[in-house]
């Protein structure tokens, strides 16, 4: 029976990958980014790369057509529109200076009596 390094190394590796995914699930991390980002790591780092060679290496090439563009926008409002909101949201607050996990003051309640 013959094993080379390429197969032995790939064992390693699994047995890792599964340490790190049996960890993550103790302590109630979702395992599902994780191996999707190793299954699916190289074979998409391989297309950016062909695709930044045949743009000549202008990033502009992923946002010039209709569809990679409302994609690229959507991806960057998701990625950005939890830190805009939590920045409007101490703004609006008065907060930006307490330490995240504060409880919230109460607002001045204002008492309307009737007939006055």
């Amino acid at each position: 029976m013959i094993i080379n390094a390429m197969r032995i190394s790939r064992v390693w590796s699994l047995c890792i990958i599964g340490v790190l995914v049996w960890i993550m699930n103790a302590n109630d991390y979702p395992a599902g980014p994780f191996v999707l980002g190793v299954v699916l790591g190289a074979i998409v780092e391989q297309n950016f790369i062909a695709s930044i060679l045949m743009s000549d290496g202008d990033l502009s090439a992923f946002f010039t057509r209709p569809i990679a563009g409302v994609l690229g926008v959507v991806t960057l409002t998701v990625w950005l529109l939890p830190a805009a909101i939590s920045l409007w949201r101490l703004a609006l607050d008065g907060r930006a200076g307490t330490p995240p996990g504060e409880p919230r003051s109460a607002p001045d309640q204002l008492v309307f009596k009737k007939g006055s």
